[in-house]
């Protein structure tokens, strides 16, 4: 299940997933709401560690990262220093992810979102966050460099996004960290669901008003 985590001008919305956890009082596995990109970054960390976590084990090193944060998810994504992992220092849109790998849509770095994760959270920022459009994928697998390959051949097609730069290897004890970054693109189902989403009441009804009754 996603949800939405509302902040400061400066990050309109975060996704975020309910997540099951084992409290360390009773015992008793409980819900939790943690930002989706959180989860992604503490799921890849183990991984380069080689040592994968659960997904309980996983929602509780969430819930307790948000607790060292004072649940802000900004500071709390900030404080795992995504850069550290090859993933975009205002890593915050997730658009997939895995034990191996995220992809994310990264986002404007410019003076205002990196105030936002400097200890400056509870100040809106003059100028919110925008997405550049460009896509990061991070990545725990020597094939990278092949697929990267295989993207350059599609985008020469026009059948694809073209890839700008291929960073790595990064070695970990996990493996072989790859970052590859993609040009920006102009639609993506994100994009989509939300300009959908977005449709007025009215317009939705003035559609149904205009269908034959015979539909």
């Amino acid at each position: 299940m996603l949800e939405c985590l509302g902040h400061s001008r400066g990050v309109a919305c975060l996704e975020a997933e309910i997540v099951k956890y084992r409290d360390k009082v009773s015992g008793k596995l409980v819900e939790a709401r943690v930002p989706t990109t959180l989860l992604a970054l503490l799921r890849l960390r183990a991984s380069c560690s080689g040592k994968p976590l659960s997904d309980q084990k996983l929602a509780r090193m969430a819930v307790d990262v948000m607790e060292e944060n004072a649940f802000d998810p900004v500071r709390a994504v900030a404080s795992l220093s995504p850069s550290s992992l090859l993933c975009p220092s205002g890593a915050l849109r997730v658009l997939g992810s895995g034990f191996i790998g995220i992809v994310f849509l990264e986002e404007d770095t410019s003076e205002s979102s990196i105030n936002v994760c400097n200890d400056k959270l509870r100040h809106a920022t003059t100028k919110p966050l925008e997405e550049t459009g460009e896509v990061v994928k991070v990545m725990l697998d020597d094939f990278a460099k092949k697929e990267y390959d295989l993207c350059r051949i599609f985008a020469e097609a026009g059948l694809g996004p073209s890839p700008l730069s291929l960073e790595g290897p990064c070695c970990v004890p996990g493996g072989e960290l790859y970052c590859i970054r993609m040009e920006p693109i102009s639609h993506t189902l994100h994009g989509l669901l939300c300009v959908t989403r977005s449709r007025s009441k009215r317009n939705s009804e003035e559609t149904s008003s205009r269908r034959s009754p015979l539909e």
